[in-house]
């Protein structure tokens, strides 16, 4: 199989002059990234437990998100979703926080997600798996 040079969307939407239906969405193109944050210190939390975050505002499209923890305990997963059915990996899966962690792989599909298009999704929140744990977590959300 040979080399072969593609654009990506927005390249090519940028390419075709962006517009009509070329236009780039709002914060897809020199959006300007906001940040929220949020702190809790897990006491023996129980596995399937939840712990609601601050979350961006309606309308905010998602384009990253990380858990940094201490280490939790042997066993303990996090996972990052909302309040939605069946949404609580929404952002990132299940991931070790048995040992110190920076767990940053949103996953593909999260990325450019609206909070407010569904009902419950603009409640976010930590979902403790598999163990109980114990120890200090940081959530960070980037969005535009």
């Amino acid at each position: 199989m040979s080399a072969v040079n593609v654009k990506a969307v927005n390249k090519t939407k940028i390419d075709a002059g962006g517009s009509g239906q070329n236009m780039l969405d709002m914060g897809q193109f020199a959006g300007v990234k906001k940040v929220v944050m949020d702190t809790y210190t897990l006491d023996g939390v129980e596995a399937t437990s939840t712990i609601k975050i601050a979350t961006p505002p309606k309308g905010s499209k998602i384009i990253g998100c990380r858990i940094v923890t201490a280490a939790l305990g042997s066993g303990v997963t996090l996972a990052l979703g909302d309040t939605v059915s069946g949404q609580s990996a929404r952002y990132i899966a299940a991931t070790s926080a048995a040992a110190i962690a920076d767990i940053g792989s949103i996953k593909v599909a999260a990325i450019g997600y609206v909070i407010g298009t569904t009902d419950g999704d603009e409640e976010m929140m930590i979902t403790v798996g598999t163990a109980t744990g114990t120890g200090a977590i940081a959530v960070i959300i980037e969005y535009v």
